[in-house]
């Protein structure tokens, strides 16, 4: 028994430095607060444990080897984890989040040095360090503190063969003077890493950044970073219970919350009731989570950093639905959800933060993940899938939804550079979509020809009531012929006439225009839309 249980070691031993990067993500920001049932689940009320979840769906028990099992936990662990904890975490904290794990699985495979990482974080300590002094062969690139900091490392590294400047000089003058090279002459394994950094923050701190971003994508490999993780309503509702509160950690604007209002109503024909916290609110908010458990409604309660002298209150009523047992019903009607939303605040008590699922909703950057975003969404929802395979003209659709898609990734893109992107403020949001999408969905379905007059009319009608300046109108109306036109169903119509890669294909399969976005670059195609808006605007 016990030599089984050691043969399982490498993989608890990995999933347990996991979860010191959770515990360590609290000094990054307060709100970051995970509990060890939320990684192990060993109470009754929590319904996404990640270790236990992880494990029970690898089905181990068709894999005879235990070594094999146990790196089967260590690689679907590390995904999961990935996923979760990158939902509950803002877009600014994202590559320390992602430096922290990648520094954690090198500690885990054993070949982490403590003091090269201090030097890397702190700077040079001399005491009690007896460094012997060397050539500096590249002394036209190299100055002669670099050149001390350097052998300091070595004793430090406790070995020197990194310090290959003489054999490979060529490689390390490229480095050194080359501005775009972050690559060092020397096996980029997980033992170097930590060196590489060390050595990069010393010689070249411009290229700092630049080469923590490769040893992270070296570490924890690309296809996990390129995941996007933008939780729907649907994986919230699961991922939470009627005894886990979901919080927000973010301010909601208006089309978020209209969106969630339409989910409810799909979802069940959920009651919801949204309180803004503040002064005076405490007892009514009491009075509606009281009743809505009872009948399986949902309460919404903003901005909880506003009303920070009543979370203790709201932490006594999470608690006392806690204790009421599933089977009663009556009491604690499973449908029943609490949402928070908060600004980060030192004043969220610890309990609240750990006991919810944590989410924040990051914009999605840039006009090729907006559309993964989108396109992935579809795919990973069983009902949206269904209806999106479902059209009677599905090839059609197929190259149509992919034109709208591009013309909405397009204008959000836009949105990000203000003025520069277009005249007004326009506030585009994901509502625009949907409602284009449907409109699209039902015409193209109803019409015997193509109905380009009336979708258009009706796309711009969804984004157009966010537009005031009437060149932006012109532009909107301008851009969106080239996607809804006779080419882009009978022909390869190419967007960029530099480059015959962008077209909208013919698939029928969803999966096969995620991989076409994946493996196409964007930027032609955007820089001929932004030149055609620079000169129509002038």
């Amino acid at each position: 028994m016990e030599d089984i249980r050691s043969q399982y070691k490498i993989g608890i031993d990995f999933c347990s430095w996991m979860f010191f990067i959770a515990q360590d993500l609290a000094s990054v920001d307060h709100m970051y607060q995970f509990s060890i049932q939320w990684f192990i689940g060993n109470t009754p009320y929590y319904s996404l444990e990640l270790y236990t979840r992880t494990v029970e769906n690898l089905k181990l028990r068709e894999e005879s080897k235990i070594k094999t099992r146990a790196i089967k936990i260590m690689n679907a662990f590390k995904v999961t984890f990935y996923r979760q904890v990158k939902q509950a975490i803002k877009e600014e904290h994202l590559l320390i989040f992602e430096f922290l794990m990648t520094v954690r699985i090198i500690q885990s495979e054993g070949v982490f040095n403590s003091k090269v990482y201090d030097y890397f974080v702190n700077g040079k300590n001399l005491n009690d360090v007896k460094v012997e002094v060397k050539e500096n062969t590249l002394s036209n690139y190299i100055k002669d503190e670099q050149w001390n900091e350097i052998l300091y490392l070595g004793v430090l590294a406790e070995t020197e063969e990194w310090l290959t400047f003489q054999t490979d000089r060529d490689d390390w003058i490229k480095f050194l003077d080359k501005e775009k090279v972050i690559d060092m002459p020397f096996e980029p394994n997980s033992q170097n890493a930590i060196v590489e950094l060390a050595l990069c923050k010393i010689l070249r701190p411009d290229k700092l950044l630049a080469k923590i971003k490769s040893i992270i994508t070296r570490i924890l490999g690309a296809d996990l970073l390129k995941q996007t993780v933008q939780p729907t309503f649907k994986d919230l509702i699961y991922q939470s219970s009627s005894k886990k509160p979901i919080m927000i950690l973010q301010t909601l604007s208006k089309p978020f919350i209209d969106h969630l209002l339409k989910y409810a109503k799909e979802y069940n024909n959920t009651p919801v009731v949204i309180i803004p916290l503040g002064q005076e609110q405490g007892t009514l908010a009491r009075k509606r989570i009281q009743d809505y458990r009872k009948i399986g409604g949902w309460v919404i309660l903003e901005n909880c950093h506003l009303y920070s002298s009543w979370m203790a209150e709201l932490n006594e009523l999470i608690e006392e639905a806690e204790l009421i047992p599933y089977m009663e019903k009556d009491k604690l009607s499973p449908e029943y959800r609490l949402w928070l939303t908060s600004e980060s605040d030192q004043r969220i008590p610890i309990t609240i933060l750990q006991k919810s699922i944590k989410c924040v909703y990051n914009p999605v950057k840039g006009v090729k993940s907006t559309m993964l975003n989108i396109y992935n969404q579809i795919a990973n929802n069983k009902e949206e899938l269904e209806k999106y395979e479902a059209h009677k003209k599905r090839e059609d659709w197929n190259k149509l939804f992919m034109g709208l898609t591009f013309f909405h990734a397009i204008l959000l893109e836009r949105k990000r550079y203000g003025s520069i992107g277009l005249n007004g403020i326009c506030e585009f949001n994901d509502l625009d979509l949907e409602f284009s999408k449907k409109t699209l969905y039902r015409l193209l379905e109803e019409s015997t020809t193509f109905p380009f007059e009336a979708l258009k009319k009706a796309t711009l009608d969804y984004y157009g009531v966010h537009v005031l300046d009437v060149k932006d109108k012109d532009y909107l109306s301008l851009l969106l012929d080239k996607f809804y036109n006779d080419n882009v169903i009978y022909s390869n119509v190419y967007f960029s006439p530099k480059n015959k890669s962008y077209y909208v294909p013919n698939f029928t399969n969803i999966q096969k225009y995620i991989k076409f976005i994946e493996a196409v670059t964007l930027y032609v195609i955007l820089s001929s839309l932004i030149a055609k808006l620079l000169s129509f605007l002038g």
